[in-house]
């Protein structure tokens, strides 16, 4: 009789193997890393190679071109007269109060064609006051006005001469020699 065969203590079970979907999905993600490679080193770019032209190369002729002899004029820069800056003092002093020719008498006691010193007075008031000016870019503007000491802080940016403006006010209000 044929001998039968003992029973296997343990079972055999099969390697396990990688699910066809698992490679599948491998090999997408390496094609589209490597779709994204080539797009940013401009190998699958839908351009057109560019057409070349044939150049055409075009020798000058030389030409005869006659020159003047042009002798430079100084520049002059436009100077304002005195009595032109005090119009614009005047002026710069009116805009700033907000009032007109009619309303008030600007009086300029020194002028030396950076800061300017003067006086106003209101047509119908009793009293009035003095002002500084200085010259900016140009321009006139009003630093001051008023009847009391300008305070040091707004004459520091404007360099005042100290025989126009021998004094300022402090922080706190007192009076300082320049």
């Amino acid at each position: 009789m044929a001998e039968e065969q003992a029973p296997i203590p343990y079972a055999v079970t099969p390697k396990k193997k990688f699910p066809a979907t698992l490679i599948l999905i491998i090999i997408i993600v390496l094609l589209g890393f490597a779709v994204i490679f080539l797009l940013q080193s401009g190998r699958l770019s839908q351009k057109t190679p560019p057409t070349t032209t044939p150049t055409v190369q075009v020798t000058p002729t030389p030409e005869i071109i006659p020159t003047l002899a042009i002798t430079p004029t100084p520049l002059t820069t436009p100077t304002t007269t005195v009595d032109d800056d005090n119009k614009l003092i005047k002026q710069a002093i009116l805009n700033k109060l907000g009032l007109t020719e009619s309303q008030a008498v600007v009086t300029i006691s020194q002028n030396t064609g950076q800061y300017a010193k003067g006086g106003v007075k209101e047509i119908e008031a009793v009293g009035g006051g003095y002002f500084l000016a200085a010259k900016v870019g140009g321009n006139w503007v009003t630093v001051y006005d008023g009847q009391a000491n300008p305070t040091c802080v707004q004459l520091a940016p404007y360099n005042f001469p100290t025989d126009m403006v021998p004094e300022c006010l402090d922080s706190s209000g007192k009076v300082v020699k320049r």
